[in-house]
């Protein structure tokens, strides 16, 4: 059951070690929540309704912590998508304690060099599907709205956090859609470099909203690495994973 901190709503499911997931595209994904949950402890946060135009990126990151805080969570495994996971990279510098393990999803931190227009869930779909013509549910116009506003916030406020990267000490993955068109090539590159201790996955025929076009392969892969952390390789020595 959803419940209210601030302007935040958040929702606990499962049981064992915690995890915290940020799913922040218009579309939520419920078979990688639905896998999170079966093994984990998971402390799902809504992004904030109020405010989000001026809404800095740091402070929705506060926020979320302060969450995390209330459910008495302790160190936790972080989950973000897209602006969920440009939030989740500030809690992780935030609190490095708090985040051993990280997996960001279509990570929007390298800004891309012309912004794509996502205000309604047409324009969503078109944007961060890999096939946006076929039979997909639109996401909910109110939440494509509050994500576009948030996404436009962060854009002033914030813009490229590539310089971050390099101070993150978490076990990272950052998982990217082979045809995301939202995010810059070279972002993958970019996290694998910066990073220090980082593996990067790409997964074929998806998009940005990878929990939309590849709903399985991708919460494979993420639970692969929450449960291996170092340990965990990608079998493809291309880093891609394929259907």
């Amino acid at each position: 059951m959803s419940t209210v901190s601030g302007d935040l709503r958040y929702s606990l499911s499962g049981q064992g070690d915690p995890v915290v997931l940020l799913d922040w595209t218009p579309w939520k994904s419920p078979v990688l929540a639905g896998a999170l949950a079966a093994a984990y402890r998971v402390l799902s946060v809504e992004p904030p309704e109020n405010d989000v135009r001026v809404k800095a990126i740091d402070d929705v990151a506060a926020a979320v912590l302060a969450v995390a805080d209330w459910a008495g969570l302790g160190p936790f495994t972080l989950v973000g998508t897209s602006l969920g996971a440009d939030a989740a990279l500030r809690v992780a510098l935030q609190r490095p304690l708090s985040v051993p393990t990280l997996v960001v999803i279509s990570p929007t931190c390298v800004a891309p060099s012309r912004p794509t227009r996502r205000n309604t869930p047409e324009q969503a779909a078109s944007a961060m599907l890999a096939h946006p013509d076929d039979s997909h549910d639109l996401p909910e116009p109110r939440r494509t709205a509050l994500l576009a506003s948030l996404a436009e916030g962060r854009g002033a406020s914030g813009g490229d956090a590539t310089s971050l990267l390099p101070a993150l000490s978490s076990a990272t993955l950052a998982v990217f859609g082979q045809e995301d068109r939202l995010v810059p090539r070279e972002a993958g590159g970019i996290w694998k470099g910066s990073v220090p201790n980082c593996s990067v996955c790409y997964v074929y025929d998806a998009g940005h909203a990878v929990g939309v076009d590849r709903p399985d392969a991708l919460a494979a892969v993420v639970l692969d690495f929450v449960e291996r952390r170092e340990t965990f390789v990608v079998e493809n020595r291309s880093s891609l994973i394929n259907p």
